[in-house]
């Protein structure tokens, strides 16, 4: 006579998979979410007799049994607290109802089945919910040593995965002493956790992360490290002291997207000036950090230009959302200013730069400055006509709109000693266009010469420089010619 009862077996490829389906009395499919470790042995706790199969710690398994017009499916959890067991298991449409036992698996099972299956007498083995009869999990755990490594010799992917256990467990844990302390209806949510093991600290966040706001604080720090001229090593070292700042890392990839972002919108076009670089030394140098100057002087015969059209497009819209432009009115003023730093004592760094004039509160702030116009040389005519051709005929275009650009205004020579004369710009651009030497000490066509003299504003601080320069520059040479030199010196 042949035994009809089936004898168990298990259909399995753990650890690579964690899908079991165990063939028993009843046929169970299991998913194991956490394996769970033992505890030492002096710690080990069984289940009861006639198994006796040893009880694991931080373990979580999905069960599921029943035939298909009848299918139950919950998720089990054990876990040591204070040397007590605490056998969890969460059940529902999204495993949102518990019920928890300090006794037993066989006590929790009824504690379900109470609330599940009512009408029935009979609970499903506890032992069998848990899948603490699966003898390929159980092989898999003694296969691991029983003593950690020290956090130190751990690799770095190990400690991250400890810390990452250790917070989830943490988690778990809190979700579940939730309801000791607080109405259900109450909305308890874990949003942090902050530990140090050997003087190393982890921060841990938990829930869903929201991707824009991600996004907007990556952004902001970036913004803050350009306004505040936070260095990069800087950064790196500030985000090792406090973890909650975002990683250097991050910081990089988000000012990586920004500039290929800004790269489409406004294209950088380079622009040969080899032939016009005359670099001079005899200046004091603006600007001495080694970065800067390494790649000024990798630039040298270099030029670079953004189109002022494409500029405009950009910021436009801005200006009208901050009502500092009147969308109905077609006029648009603009500042064009230019200025040259020394770079070290080997090239000066030249720039030329727009401005909207109708934000006047903004007008003296350099982020409101927007550069077009780059490139390393001396303040002198053949380098910018070459370097600013492309911003010329660009102005030439937009003309038609109308705008203002402050730059310096000439005069004569022969009127410098006479205080009696009003001065008010006399010469026409429409006279210099037809012959640029039409007045007194013009040599050359003016470069931006779509724009009306009136329009022209002379820039105080820069004449007082060159009158300064040349009065000394006389009194030298007056001295040299009279052969005081030398007595004076």
């Amino acid at each position: 006579m042949s035994n009809s009862k089936q004898r168990p077996y298990e259909q399995e490829n753990y650890p690579a998979s964690p899908e079991i389906i165990y063939y028993g009395d009843q046929k169970f499919n299991y998913t194991v979410i956490q394996e769970g470790v033992y505890p030492p042995v002096a710690q080990l706790k069984f289940t009861e007799a006639p198994n006796y199969f040893p009880v694991p710690d931080n373990y979580i398994i999905k069960t599921t049994w029943g035939r298909s017009n009848n299918c139950q499916t919950i998720q089990c959890s054990i876990y040591y607290i204070e040397g007590n067991l605490h056998y969890l298991i969460c059940f529902g449409n999204n495993f949102q109802h518990q019920v928890v036992s300090v006794q037993s698996t066989f006590d929790a099972s009824v504690e379900l089945h109470n609330i599940i299956t009512s009408n029935k007498k009979t609970a499903v083995s506890g032992v069998h919910l848990y899948g603490l009869q699966l003898k390929c999990i159980d092989r898999n755990r003694k296969s691991k040593l029983w003593a950690l490594k020290l956090h130190d010799e751990s690799s770095k992917t190990t400690q991250i995965r400890h810390a990452k256990g250790l917070a989830k467990c943490a988690q778990i844990n809190f979700e579940n002493s939730i309801q000791n302390y607080y109405n259900p209806k109450d909305h308890i949510v874990l949003k942090t956790l902050e530990f140090t093991v050997q003087n190393k600290d982890y921060y841990t966040t938990f829930g869903e992360k929201n991707p824009n706001k991600q996004k907007q604080k990556l952004q902001s720090v970036v913004h803050i490290q350009d306004v505040e001229n936070v260095p990069h090593d800087a950064y790196h070292y500030f985000a090792a002291m406090e973890s909650k700042l975002p990683q250097k890392y991050a910081i990089s990839q988000t000012r990586q997207k920004i500039d290929a972002h800004i790269e489409q919108l406004i294209p950088i076009n380079f622009v040969d000036l080899t032939p016009t670089i005359t670099p001079d030394f005899s200046e004091e140098p603006d600007i001495t950090d080694p970065i800067i100057v390494e790649q000024v002087n990798s630039a040298i015969g270099k030029g670079a230009y953004r189109s002022i059209k494409k500029i405009l497009k950009y910021i436009v819209p801005a200006y009208i959302q901050n009502e500092k432009l009147d969308p109905a009115s077609p006029i648009i003023h603009l500042r064009i200013s230019g200025d040259g730093h020394n770079v070290e004592q080997k090239v000066k760094h030249v720039m030329i730069t727009v401005a909207l004039l109708d934000d006047s509160a903004k007008l003296f702030e350099p982020n409101y400055h927007y550069t077009v116009v780059l490139f390393p040389g001396t303040e002198n005519y053949s380098t910018l006509k070459i370097a600013a051709d492309t911003l010329i005929r660009e102005l030439q275009e937009l003309s038609s709109i109308g705008m203002v650009i402050d730059n310096i205004c000439e005069i004569a020579k022969n009127q410098h000693g006479d205080r009696q004369t009003e001065w008010i710009i006399s010469k026409k651009m429409s006279i210099l266009n037809e012959n640029p030497k039409a007045y007194l000490d013009h040599h050359s066509p003016p470069l931006f010469n779509m724009i009306p003299l009136d329009h022209y504003v002379p820039d105080k601080l820069h004449i007082m420089l060159r009158i300064t320069d040349r009065l000394w520059e006389l009194v030298l040479q007056e001295i040299k010619n009279e052969g005081l030199f030398n007595d004076i010196t």
